[in-house]
């Protein structure tokens, strides 16, 4: 049987709201229309804590269902968060936060770091931790493995979940 929590957008605190109010913890999450929210200054798609907590805590990976222009972003913040900035791209990074004339080997060696003090950092890759789903063209994300999936309507911003039983009819 098709059990599964999904929740629409990932505010701060998720895991924790989800923990206290009884609910289980999500392993599907759908983003909405942006990621974030630049009236009120925050994050609508904060994945990193869910996909820690599912994958050290739960065994498990997330699923993040977005639309197609999301995907490339999601991957670039957590494989960042995750592993940290690449060396050709961190070097940049570093390089702006010091004067002018630094020897670039005073720099912080973060992979280096993260590797002495997780070693799982040399063999995990972001697919350890998170799956993603993208809308397709009629607006569609199937769960795989189940016979759930979300369709999205591109008009009003809205979203259908639909389950269908064994005969193949809808019945969510």
């Amino acid at each position: 049987e098709d059990n599964i929590d999904i929740q629409f957008g990932i505010p701060p605190e998720t895991i924790k709201d989800s923990m206290s109010l009884g609910y289980n913890v999500p392993q599907y999450f759908v983003i909405g229309v942006e990621m974030f929210d630049r009236v009120k200054a925050r994050s609508l798609a904060e994945f990193e804590f869910p996909a820690y907590f599912n994958f050290f805590c739960l065994k498990r990976p997330v699923t993040i269902i977005c639309r197609k222009h999301m995907k490339e972003a999601i991957v670039k913040i957590f494989t960042e968060t995750l592993l940290g900035p690449s060396k050709a791209r961190g070097h940049v990074l570093l390089q702006s936060d010091y004067p002018v004339a630094t020897d670039p080997s005073c720099f912080p060696n973060f992979e280096g770091e993260g590797n002495y003090l997780d070693p799982a950092r040399k063999t995990l890759t972001i697919d350890h931790l998170i799956n993603i789903i993208v809308f397709d063209g009629h607006g569609l994300a199937s769960i795989p493995d189940s016979t759930v999936s979300v369709k999205i309507d591109t008009h009003t911003n809205s979203y259908l979940v639909r389950k269908l039983g064994p005969d193949g009819k809808q019945v969510l």
